[in-house]
């Protein structure tokens, strides 16, 4: 009886890998897809910017949050900021620094 269920247990762990490597190829089909269906929000090289003087208590989200677009998704618009001035993903903002922010 116990060969029986050894063979049980080991068809239950193939399983098993076959599921985690079908999740593994379906993210690394679906991440690319998605991450080309934000490069079409982003704005066109004659975009308007405008300079955004860094007050206390602000933070890139909140300054995202108050100039996206209708339906703009404000992690894009972080990363255009993020991009445009230069800063690193765990760079901080300082009051009264100059930041230059899409409008359009």
């Amino acid at each position: 009886m116990r060969k029986i269920i050894r063979k049980k247990r080991r068809c239950s762990y193939g399983l098993l890998y076959v599921l985690l490597f079908i999740i593994g190829m379906m993210m690394v089909v679906v991440t690319p897809t998605v991450a080309a269906n934000h490069v079409e929000e982003r704005p066109q090289a004659g975009a308007k910017w405008e300079e955004v003087r860094v007050e206390k208590g602000d933070t890139l989200w909140g300054i995202a949050q108050r100039y996206r677009r209708p339906r703009q998704d404000v992690r894009l618009l972080v990363s255009l900021i993020q991009e445009a001035n230069g800063l690193k993903p765990s760079e901080l903002i300082y009051p009264g620094q100059i930041l230059l922010v899409p409008i359009e």
